[in-house]
């Protein structure tokens, strides 16, 4: 049985998702924290079974470092791939590959690198001797 047009694309969109998320190294729950989701959700974004809101594809392109317009332009590159006459299991895996390909054939800057864990109580002022 063949995917539809619909599950193909969330399969896509999943897939770069992940991708993205994996290069900038952050945690599913980062950046669903930061795409105003949950972990679940993003798990599920991932796996192509449902997909983000415009909105949220904004907010984690804002955390990832691409703007939606890349993130759109991706997916329709390996949206592309024709994947019509394959079963559903090989579609899947052949659209993960052309999101991977995209991916890596898109001119985008590297991420930022993720921010350093701060030591508890470093943040702190310094406190002032007792007498």
């Amino acid at each position: 049985m063949s995917m539809t047009e619909r599950e193909r694309y969330f399969v896509v969109v999943g897939t770069l998702l992940r991708l993205l998320r994996e290069r900038a190294g952050l945690s599913q729950g980062k950046l669903a924290t930061c795409m105003d989701s949950s972990q679940p959700s993003l798990s599920r974004y991932e796996r192509g079974d449902d997909c983000p809101t415009l909105w949220q594809l904004r907010l984690a392109g804002q955390a990832l470092g691409v703007s939606p317009v890349q993130v759109l332009e991706i997916v329709e590159i390996a949206f592309a791939a024709d994947v019509s006459q394959m079963p559903a299991r090989i579609a899947r895996a052949a659209l993960m590959t052309a999101a991977y390909q995209a991916l890596q054939a898109a001119a985008l800057p590297a991420p930022a690198a993720p921010p350093a864990p701060v030591a508890p109580g470093a943040d702190a002022p310094p406190r002032s001797p007792v007498s």
